[in-house]
């Protein structure tokens, strides 16, 4: 069968999405033909890193206005071949433009099946059906085995419903199927197919996504990548090797993989596996991505690392404050943190730290706590992040159990508005303002978006 996969506009072009890629590479295996559009590479697009525009309705409304007939186009692209099966990758800052393609969709083709995947299902659920009656299934958590299936029963004739691991429409009530197993073994998927994508039109054009594992050793209060990957699972170090010589040989001028898990160092003898591997194959190219605070992170590890390409590590610190790290059951003390800032720094990587703002249970000497922590180690430190807001997300600790950390979760009982005690969205966006004023008056490490991007060591390690 046919299948139309798509991302509709909401982040700077970074580089092509792994989630499709998986998704193309799996359906394919099938023996389906598939076709990926990645509209964020669409030459009429705004200035990258407007995530927040596209999040405006009013702004996408207004984009529409002002460009006249290439929405319409898009669906039509999407519609090329005759799909039996439309599917779109849904972000909460690309979903208000989704809502409208997939509208014009299924007006051009009602009989097709419009899915509807991705991170936003977690926020909504089976909301988005009510809001968006062109969405025929939603596909939560882990989606290679349930579009497959949709795939599949779409190809017989036969009804979505009841497949496990999606939400579905009965008799005018929304419904939800049975969870899925998720897949067991991850070496036994297909590498992504980036053979859709045009790498040139992405900011890091000899740059690809690539994953260690899925899930999460730990249990962060305020994460949700439980109810994506409920159980932790990685892959074998030769399987990933495997992965990065065929993406090397595909692709002519790759060079660099940015490591698509929560975290790279979960399982550290994967990773130094993975190590010697790069290191006894001889191939040049450089890699990096997100870390876990952890005693094994030694400085010999790091050398070993910094040896087999590895330039850049992006830290989750989220305080300085050791009461706050373990009421978000982080799972650190501060001075390892310190220590491996230091080991990371030193063997010539550059690090990058994560920050939230606004935990429940937060006070202004806590937020002092992180300031001086951030001074004490600036020398190890090369970019820090905007801070985050303390953000209720359907399916997080938080968000389930408000009362637990006194959270009163106002109307809706996700997003900024929740409150505990003094603890109120206004005064989490003004310790935020301060806070982005203290790195910028002590000339630590910030950036944006884009310039972390320009800011991250392409060159040939050695």
């Amino acid at each position: 069968m046919k299948v139309s996969l798509a991302l509709a506009p909401m982040l700077f072009r970074r580089c092509p999405p792994i989630g499709l890629a998986y998704l193309a590479a799996f359906l394919r295996a099938g023996g389906h033909q598939v076709s990926v559009l990645d509209l964020n590479t669409d030459a009429l697009l705004p200035e990258d890193g407007n995530e927040d525009s596209w999040n405006d309705r009013s702004f996408v409304s207004g984009y529409e206005a002002k460009n006249p007939g290439l929405l319409e186009a898009w669906a039509e692209k999407l519609l090329a071949g005759d799909p039996g099966v439309v599917g779109f990758s849904l972000w909460n800052s690309n979903r208000h433009l989704t809502f409208r393609l997939a509208d014009l969709v299924k007006r051009r083709k009602p009989g097709c099946l419009v899915v509807f995947g991705g991170p936003h299902i977690n926020f909504e659920n089976e909301q988005l059906l009510r809001r968006c009656p062109a969405a025929d299934v939603l596909v939560a958590g882990e989606g290679e085995s349930a579009l497959l299936e949709l795939v599949e029963r779409c190809e017989r004739g036969e009804s979505a419903e009841n497949c496990p691991g999606t939400y579905f429409r009965s008799g005018g009530r929304v419904c939800r199927a049975a969870p899925r197993q998720n897949i067991p073994s991850l070496d036994s998927l297909p590498f992504p197919d980036y053979r859709d994508f045009s790498l040139e039109k992405y900011y890091l054009p000899t740059a690809l996504p690539l994953s260690f594992n899925r899930g999460c050793l730990r249990r962060c209060e305020f994460c949700n990548i439980h109810a994506d990957w409920p159980a932790y699972r990685h892959r074998s170090a030769a399987n990933i090797y495997a992965e990065m010589l065929q993406q090397l040989d595909r692709h002519a001028g790759l060079d660099h993989f940015m490591i698509d898990s929560s975290a790279l160092n979960q399982d550290i003898r994967q990773l130094e596996a993975l190590c010697d591997l790069i290191l006894a194959g001889g191939r040049a190219f450089v890699w990096g991505g997100m870390a876990m605070f952890r005693p094994e992170m030694t400085s010999g590890l790091l050398k070993k690392m910094f040896a087999a390409g590895c330039r850049d590590l992006s830290y989750g610190l989220e305080s300085g404050s050791q009461k706050i790290v373990d009421s978000m059951r982080k799972g650190f003390r501060l001075e390892q943190a310190a220590q491996c800032l230091r080991d990371t720094s030193a063997a010539g990587i550059e690090v990058s730290l994560n920050l939230i703002v606004g935990a429940p249970g937060e006070t202004e000497e806590d937020l002092r706590a992180t300031m001086d922590f951030l001074r004490a180690n600036r020398d190890c430190i090369d970019f820090v992040g905007s801070p985050s807001e303390m953000t209720l997300t359907a399916g997080i600790p938080l968000q389930l159990d408000p009362v637990k950390f006194g959270i009163d979760p106002g109307p809706g009982a996700i997003g900024t508005s929740w409150s505990a005690g003094g603890n109120t969205h206004e005064v989490r966006q003004d310790r935020i303002r301060r806070f982005n004023d203290f790195l910028s008056r002590e000339a630590i490490g910030r950036f944006s978006p884009q310039g972390r991007l320009r800011a991250i060591k392409t060159e040939k390690p050695g």
